[in-house]
């Protein structure tokens, strides 16, 4: 991602809590991956807390791989929008740890010429909010939007002064 290991968020949580994390990431890791091993993680390990990052709402899991548009059945904006609400409720249902979700920085953006666009605009749309109105009945309060302050090396992900923003948020929900 352009970015040294040693200053992504895990890593960075993991030197200020003094203690291991269990990292679960995956390059290209669709939503309906992530709330199935969040599953398996729950089940397994038994954690105090477990940490999402979830990804772009466009990546499904088909035919057993990671896709990013299927396009034998591409899924319209909305659906992306009702996916990940579903995973969301999925990873977040009967907790047996605290669970903080965070939402990566355009995470509804589907293409390269599209996010350059929405990275230039000063008035983004609040997803939050978003969902809010869209799905009134499910609990987002554990949901929080990473505001990208940097980038990395490969002009796209996050950089340290993101991570470091990102692992203050999660020791003060910790």
């Amino acid at each position: 991602i352009g970015q040294p290991y040693e200053e992504t968020w895990p890593m960075l949580l993991e030197k200020k809590l003094n203690e291991p994390c269990i990292k679960i990431a995956q390059d290209g890791c669709s939503n309906d991956l992530i709330s199935q091993r969040v599953e398996q993680l729950k089940n397994s390990y038994k954690p105090r807390c477990i940490i999402i990052v979830w990804s772009y709402f466009w990546r499904r899991f088909r035919y057993g791989k990671n896709v990013h548009f299927d396009k034998d059945a591409r899924e319209l904006p909305k659906h992306d929008l009702q996916n990940f609400v579903d995973n969301f409720i999925r990873a977040n249902i009967n907790p047996s740890c605290k669970i903080l979700n965070y939402l990566i920085p355009d995470c509804m953006i589907e293409s390269s010429s599209s996010w350059l666009k929405l990275r230039s605009r000063k008035n983004k749309k609040n997803l939050l909010k978003l969902l809010e109105y869209k799905y009134p009945k499910t609990d987002f309060t554990n949901l929080t939007e990473i505001e990208q302050l940097d980038y990395a090396r490969d002009g796209h992900h996050f950089d340290i002064s993101t991570c470091q923003k990102v692992v203050d948020d999660i020791l003060k929900k910790y």
